[in-house]
C-alpha cells in the first residue's frame, strides 16, 4: 500500500499560523506611564492694611482660617502628535452630590457627551454660562440625567444653578485623552501629586489648566518610550497662580 506524503500546508498548520497571525495583530502597542509631583510656592504672607477701623486686627482664637485646596481645580495635560482621539468619544458622567459637584472642574475631549447625574435630594436649574441651548431652562430631579455635547478644544463650560450660586462646576475640552486631575498631598497641603497611565510612545508637552486658563511658566517636554514609567520632575507652581487665556 502506497504511503501519502505529509504535506507542509496541512489544516493543523493553516490553524497554527492564522491564531499567530491574530494574536500579533491584537497586541496593543507599548504605553507608558507618566507620574509627577506638584509643588504650590511659599505663601506671600498677610496682605497689608489699606485702613484702620475701631479695632486692630486679630486673629481667629480658635481656629486658623483654612486656605483653599487649588488642586482639585488643576488638570495636567500630555499634548503632543501622537495623541490619538477614541472613537466615537467617550461619555464622561459628572455627579452633582448635594449642593455641590464630585469634581469641581473636569476634562473632556471634543465630541464627547457630558453627562450630569442629580445624586442629591435638590432640583436645581443649571446654566451653563454663554450656551443657554445647551441644556433645558427646567429643574434637574433628584436621581435624573441631563447631557450636553463637548465642541471644540479650548473650550470651557462654566455651570451654575439658577437659584443657588454656590453649585458651581467646570467643563473644559482639551486636545488629548491623556489628562488627569491633580491629587493634594494628605501630608503637605502645599504638594500634590498627578497619574497618566497608556501614554504612548512619542515626546510630550506637559501643560496644567487651572480654573479658567493654562498656568503660565509650568511647561515641561515629556520623553515616553515603552511601557516604562515617567516621572517628571517636581513642578513648582508660581506664586499667584498666573493663568494665560485658553488657546
Amino acid at each position: 500500500m502506497p504511503v501519502l506524503p505529509i504535506r507542509h500546508d496541512s489544516w493543523t498548520t493553516r490553524v497554527a499560523v492564522a491564531c499567530a497571525l491574530l494574536v500579533t495583530a491584537a497586541a496593543p502597542a507599548l504605553a507608558g506611564k507618566v507620574t509627577g509631583e506638584l509643588e504650590l510656592s511659599a505663601p506671600a504672607g498677610k496682605p497689608p492694611l489699606r485702613g484702620k477701623a475701631y479695632l486692630d486686627r486679630i486673629e481667629n482664637p480658635y481656629k486658623a482660617p483654612r486656605d483653599v485646596d487649588p488642586f482639585p481645580y488643576m488638570i495636567v495635560v500630555l499634548e503632543g502628535d501622537a495623541a490619538k482621539m477614541p472613537e466615537p468619544p467617550p461619555q464622561e458622567a459628572w455627579d452633582l452630590v448635594g449642593d455641590r459637584f464630585d469634581r469641581p472642574l473636569i476634562a473632556v475631549v471634543p465630541g464627547s457627551e457630558v453627562l450630569i447625574r442629580n445624586k442629591g435630594r435638590g432640583t436645581p436649574t443649571l446654566m451653563i454660562d454663554g450656551h443657554a441651548d445647551l441644556l433645558p431652562h427646567s429643574p434637574l430631579n433628584p436621581r435624573g440625567e441631563r447631557g450636553f455635547k463637548a465642541g471644540a478644544a479650548g473650550t470651557l463650560y462654566e455651570l451654575r444653578d439658577e437659584d443657588t450660586p454656590h453649585i458651581t462646576g467646570g467643563v473644559v475640552v482639551v486636545a488629548t485623552p491623556y489628562h488627569a486631575i491633580a491629587m493634594a498631598s494628605a501630608k503637605d497641603a502645599r504638594k500634590g501629586s498627578f497619574s497618566l497611565s497608556d501614554v504612548p510612545d512619542g515626546t510630550w508637552t506637559l501643560r496644567i489648566w487651572y480654573r479658567t486658563g493654562w498656568l503660565d511658566g509650568v511647561e515641561q517636554t515629556v520623553e515616553v518610550k515603552g511601557s516604562k514609567t515617567t516621572s517628571v520632575s517636581t513642578i513648582k507652581i508660581p506664586a499667584g497662580l498666573p493663568t494665560a487665556a485658553s488657546k
